[in-house]
C-alpha cells in the first residue's frame, strides 16, 4: 500500500512540473526585431537647394560700366570710368555700387615760373539706386564719397619744390540725381545726365556730369 502510494505521489510532481514549465514557456515574449529604416540623403538636397538659391540670386544681378567726367582744356584732361553691379530687387527697381576711376592731368607754370606737370587717380567709392521707367529711360540717386590728390597750391599757383610738385590729399560728398535713356538686351548701352545737390562754389568737380553707359542684363 506504502508502495502505490509513492508511484502516485512521484506521478503527481512530475505532471506538476510539466505544467508549470508548458506555462512558464508560453508567457516568454519573442523580441520583435525592429524594422531597418533607410537613411535619408539630407545633405544632397541641401546641396541642391543651396545650388538654386545661388542660381536666383545671380541672375537678379547685372553688370555695366560708366564713361564719364570728360573735361579738356588748356593744361588740362580728365577722363572717367565706372564700374557697376546692381541687384534687381524689383523688375524696375535696382540697388548697386560702382568705383569711379578719374584720370586726371594737368601742366603749366608753378611757383617761380617752374613748368610742372602733374596727373594722379582719384577714387570715389558710390552707392545707388535705380528705377526703371519702360524699357528705355531710368532715374538714379547716388552717393559718392570722392577721394582726391591735387597740386599744393601757394600763391595762387602749385607749389614746387626741388622741381617736385606738392602734393595734397582730400574727401569731397557727391549726392548726384540723373536721368538716363537707353536700350537693348542682354546687352545695352545708355547716355546719362547727372546733377550734383551738394554742389558747392569751392567744390573741386563742376555740378553736372555727362556719362555713356554699358550694361549687361540690365
Amino acid at each position: 500500500m506504502k508502495k502505490y502510494f509513492l508511484l502516485s505521489l512521484f506521478a503527481f510532481l512530475l505532471i506538476g512540473v510539466g505544467n508549470v514549465d508548458a506555462q512558464y514557456g508560453n508567457t516568454k515574449k519573442k523580441k520583435k526585431k525592429k524594422p531597418k529604416t533607410e537613411k535619408r540623403d539630407t545633405g544632397s538636397k541641401d546641396k541642391t537647394k543651396k545650388e538654386k538659391e545661388t542660381t536666383a540670386f545671380a541672375e537678379q544681378l547685372w553688370y555695366g560700366v560708366n564713361i564719364g567726367n570728360i573735361q579738356f582744356g588748356s593744361g588740362l584732361f580728365t577722363l572717367g570710368a565706372s564700374p557697376t553691379v546692381g541687384l534687381r530687387l524689383f523688375d524696375q527697381f535696382s540697388v548697386g555700387a560702382m568705383v569711379k576711376m578719374d584720370y586726371y592731368y594737368e601742366r603749366g607754370f608753378g611757383s617761380g615760373f617752374q613748368r610742372y606737370s602733374f596727373s594722379t587717380l582719384d577714387i570715389g567709392p558710390t552707392v545707388f539706386t535705380r528705377y526703371k521707367i519702360g524699357e528705355q529711360f531710368f532715374v538714379q540717386a547716388e552717393y559718392e564719397r570722392a577721394l582726391f590728390q591735387r597740386a599744393l597750391a601757394t600763391g595762387g599757383f602749385p607749389l614746387i619744390i626741388d622741381g617736385e610738385v606738392q602734393k595734397t590729399r582730400f574727401g569731397e560728398d557727391y549726392l548726384y540725381f540723373g536721368i538716363g535713356y537707353g536700350g537693348g538686351y542682354p546687352f545695352g548701352t545708355y547716355v546719362s545726365l547727372h546733377y550734383n545737390l551738394l554742389d558747392k562754389f569751392d567744390a573741386t568737380r563742376i555740378p553736372w556730369d555727362y556719362r555713356i553707359g554699358l550694361v549687361w542684363r540690365f
